[in-house]
């Protein structure tokens, strides 16, 4: 049983980071294009 619950916390991280990337591939975005709009 100890096992499957560090299994769900690996998982559980991997998610976060997957949103926090995804929010910062965004972000990345979106500077990019203000800059070009700026240009």
């Amino acid at each position: 049983m100890p096992e499957d619950n560090e299994i769900t916390r690996i998982e559980s991280c991997i998610a976060l980071l997957e949103q926090h990337n995804k929010i910062h591939l965004l972000s990345i975005v979106a500077t990019i294009f203000a800059l070009l709009m700026l240009l």
